[in-house]
């Protein structure tokens, strides 16, 4: 009886280990994701910036048309970086054999547990 109920406490400990790992992997991607997405707000909001101050116009559509090309790339990005990161859940199954990738020893007995 103590073997089985060592053995449920052993699978109950490496079910919490693997879904630690899932929310780090998780929570990773999110950072890189937003990193990356605010590389880009930043990036967009100063080559605009750079062009109009290179431009120099006082036109009001030229304007209006570098505002519109800024949502763009803040709307974009944000469904191209942000929501794939936000979608992104993967199984317990996923989760053991990312981690027996990084540690070739496990040979698929993590995955298959």
């Amino acid at each position: 009886m103590d073997r089985v109920q060592a053995s449920k406490s052993s699978a109950l400990r490496l079910k919490q280990a693997v879904t630690s790992v899932q929310q780090q992997v998780r929570r990773q991607l999110w950072i890189q994701a937003l990193r990356n997405y605010l590389a880009l707000i930043l990036a967009a909001a100063l080559l605009l910036g750079f062009a109009d101050f290179l431009i120099r116009s006082q036109d009001p559509s030229l304007r209006f048309t570098s505002t519109i090309l800024f949502l763009l790339a803040a709307i974009g990005g944000s469904m191209r970086l942000l929501l794939p990161a936000l979608a992104y859940t993967p199984t317990l199954v996923e989760t053991a054999r990312l981690i027996e990738t990084r540690t070739p020893h496990l040979r698929n007995r993590l995955s298959s547990a």
